[in-house]
């Protein structure tokens, strides 16, 4: 329900609205909401430092920018902060794959608030997907051309946002590893899109003080090139994935 709500704000702010935003870089990289307001990341480039931008409707319906977030560091070179976005509740995690951080922020007195700046060990480009449920946040690194992608985790603490480690794949080769993820009742799904020939698959992890792999959702049917898990929808006790390439690139979803 709150995706279908969010494509209706977007489409709506679309039709009805022109902003400062069309000049930026990327504005769309990533899309959130949190039923109230919509949250567009405008990840920018290589020189210049990214911002998500809030849009709120008025008592007439129409949607306005509300304000920008942005990290609280800065970088002579651009950060790509706004590429990934996350909102659950109060809490929200926006990635800066170029920067190789995850910026977590906690809505009080209605407005948010920068609380964390996550960091991996040996991650390159973390940030570059996100999920959270307001209690754990979830963050894949894309690697590089002698790194192999990855998916760290933290979770919320009397101490701040903490490290639970990573998420061990059980997928094998060049898999493609954290090219979606999203979570839902006390599960992460993991999209590895480049799986068995580019078939690809998705991992279900479940926290017991760690995250444990606890199924591999593949398709029997699959071919070569369908790209299972380009994308995921986890709601409850229900999935949808993306499979851009199948059917000759006409793509499908189930």
């Amino acid at each position: 329900m709150k995706r279908l709500l969010l494509c209706s704000i977007l489409l709506a702010w679309a039709a009805s609205t022109d902003v400062l935003a069309q000049y930026a870089l990327q504005f769309g990289a990533a899309v959130a909401s949190d039923g109230e307001h919509v949250y567009v990341g405008e990840g920018r480039n290589l020189l210049q430092n990214g911002s998500v931008f809030v849009f709120s409707a008025d008592a007439d319906g129409a949607w306005d920018m509300h304000g920008t977030i942005q990290a609280s560091d800065s970088f002579e070179s651009g950060n790509g902060f706004g590429r990934s976005i996350a909102i659950s509740g109060d809490v929200m995690a926006v990635g800066a794959p170029l920067a190789n951080a995850v910026y977590v922020f906690e809505r009080r007195d209605d407005a948010w608030l920068e609380v964390a700046r996550l960091s991996a060990a040996g991650a390159v480009s973390l940030g570059s997907q996100v999920a959270t449920d307001g209690e754990h946040v979830i963050a894949a690194a894309s690697g590089g051309s002698d790194t192999q992608p990855m998916v760290a985790a933290w979770m919320r603490s009397e101490n701040g946002w903490v490290s639970t480690g990573t998420l061990d794949s059980s997928l094998e080769g060049q898999s493609g590893f954290g090219s979606s993820l999203d979570m839902g009742a006390g599960r992460v799904a993991v999209g590895a899109s480049m799986a068995d020939g580019r078939k690809g698959a998705v991992e279900v992890f479940a926290f017991d003080g760690g995250w444990t792999s606890e199924a591999v959702v593949s398709l029997d049917t699959g071919r070569d090139g369908d790209m299972l898990g380009a994308s995921i929808i986890l709601e409850e006790a229900h999935m949808v994935v993306g499979m851009p390439g199948h059917d000759a690139r006409k793509g499908a979803a189930g």
